[in-house]
């Protein structure tokens, strides 16, 4: 079979997308597929940039783009331009295009599409969300459904949300759980994590989140949960924040300024780090209001982690009976958790038994096989 699969994702700093569309496309690399990636262009390479850095000119042009006010717009018509141009050179087609992000490039051609709808918060929630991107989605994404044979989403609560909310053919889209990298999310070792504290000036103790600042990650409601502990105990686990800068957040800056004597914003870090920030921290928090899945808990619980969430149901989906889930919309029952899971050593050492073994049913290698079983039942 003659796969495609869009790659742009991976040019630039990883996003939750894009290691999902690198485990994906690494996944798919076997011996019965012949496998395509596009950047822009096609290519067989799998791009594996260092953190932080951009895997090609595309990618440095995407992080220009972050640079400069219409940046955005140019990157767009310039990726477009060179696809047109590349389709033209060098027409292809494929007996299957995966799409894993949401919208169907309409210059790439084959036999049979398959896209992935990570969640359908631009349509539920456009609040959330940037207005160029809620119009953006509401003009390309459902005619990249309507044009698709298949839709992959990463829960089974997203899943019917598609039947149900938006009327999507329940044989037309399948719940495929994302994974974990079970050899770069595990464990640290107290050196590892002692290094890792001297290096950033981290705390002895700490509550981690990490994810773009964004509304939708319900930042704000934590910073004020965090706010509302006992003194003495915001003094021994100040609240950290990572992640890149995200959106629509004046709010949530606001209030990390506001509580800057125990909140800390490190931006961005490397996912080279990320197993030893998670090994280190006590508590693990992720209190969204809506999730497709919510990747970093389940890495976090990967590293054994104690994991807090919120009663998010793709949340609670995965995590139930080795996370503890909290209202998203009351901060005081936010509060009331976090509070016990610090102070409850026997129940927090309960969860850092649990969150490795449930974190073990999921895995990358079974993922990409299940997204390879629908490609091959199409093709």
């Amino acid at each position: 079979m003659r796969l495609l699969i869009n790659t742009i994702s991976l040019l630039g700093e990883e996003s939750g997308i894009g290691t999902y569309t690198r485990q994906i496309a690494s996944g798919c690399q076997t011996d019965n597929i012949e496998l395509t990636l596009f950047y822009g262009y096609p290519s067989k390479k799998l791009i594996r940039p260092a953190d932080g850095q951009y895997g090609s000119w595309l990618g440095s042009l995407k992080g220009l783009a972050k640079k400069i006010s219409f940046g955005r717009k140019i990157c767009i018509k310039v990726l477009h331009g060179v696809n047109v141009l590349a389709n033209a050179l060098f027409p292809q087609s494929w007996d299957c295009y995966f799409e894993p992000n949401f919208v169907l490039l309409p210059t790439l051609h084959a036999e049979r599409k398959v896209i992935t709808a990570h969640d359908f918060s631009c349509f539920r929630y456009p609040q959330w969300h940037p207005v160029e991107r809620v119009r953006y989605m509401e003009k390309f994404f459902w005619r990249s459904v309507a044009q698709a044979d298949h839709v992959i989403t990463p829960s089974e609560t997203i899943r019917q949300e598609g039947i149900n909310m938006f009327g999507i053919d329940p044989g037309r889209i399948t719940a495929i759980p994302n994974g974990v990298d079970h050899s770069h999310f595990y464990p640290r070792s107290v050196s590892v994590q002692q290094e890792l504290r001297k290096r950033y000036g981290l705390p002895p103790q700490f509550i981690l989140y990490v994810g773009a600042l964004e509304p939708r990650k319900n930042l704000a409601n934590l910073i004020h949960a965090h706010a509302a502990l006992p003194e003495a105990l915001r003094r021994a686990y100040p609240l950290l924040l990572i992640g890149s800068q995200g959106w629509n957040n004046e709010e949530i800056m606001r209030l990390i300024r506001l509580n800057a004597s125990y909140t800390r914003l490190l931006g961005y870090v490397p996912r080279s780090d990320l197993p030893a920030f998670y090994s280190a921290a006590s508590l693990f928090a992720y209190p969204s209001w809506y999730e497709g899945f919510g990747l970093p808990a389940l890495e976090a619980m990967a590293c054994g982690r104690a994991v807090l969430t919120s009663q998010a149901s793709a949340l609670v989906e995965f995590s139930a009976g080795a996370a503890l889930h909290a209202r998203a919309d009351d901060i005081n029952d936010m509060a009331l958790k976090m509070r016990e899971l610090l102070e409850n050593t026997q129940l927090r050492n309960q969860l850092e038994q649990k969150a490795p073994e449930l974190a073990a049913r999921y895995s990358w290698t079974r993922s990409a096989q299940k997204h390879l079983d629908v490609f091959k039942s199409l093709a």
